[in-house]
């Protein structure tokens, strides 16, 4: 499997780790200096996909998730939230739009509660790269 996928989290041992799991997969997954990263530095990494834990610096995260889904350029790339909120199914049913608040705001592709169980993260990933090609 190969793409650039962002893997922005917070937890700078989990995000090395999990970088290098899937560099060993034959993904690309380029270094951000700041956590999170800048909108242009987003842009600039050409994502595939971006792994996205949403309680990054209190609301930081959830600040980036509305600005990648208001990009132009970035509208399009699929976006797995990681959190702890809630279960996933409850949290992509009923629990995002009012998290988020913003009724008319995509939905996240895809949700991963914590603790991020590798498998079901890795599986995500392919089954969502292998729909945008």
């Amino acid at each position: 499997m190969t793409g650039t996928l962002l893997f922005l989290e917070a937890d700078p041992e989990l995000r090395d780790y999990i970088s290098g799991v899937l560099r060993d997969d034959g993904y690309h997954i380029p270094v951000m200096e700041e956590i999170p990263p800048t909108l242009s530095q987003v842009r600039a990494a050409k994502p595939d996909l971006i792994c996205l834990d949403i309680n990054i610096a209190g609301r930081k995260g959830l600040d980036l998730y509305r600005s990648l889904r208001k990009d132009q350029e970035l509208v399009r790339v699929p976006v797995i939230v990681m959190s702890s909120l809630e279960e996933a199914d409850t949290f992509m049913e009923s629990g995002f739009q009012q998290f988020i608040g913003e009724e008319n705001l995509p939905k996240p592709e895809g949700y991963i509660e914590r603790p991020i169980l590798l498998g079901a993260l890795k599986v995500m990933i392919s089954r969502l790269l292998s729909t945008e090609g």
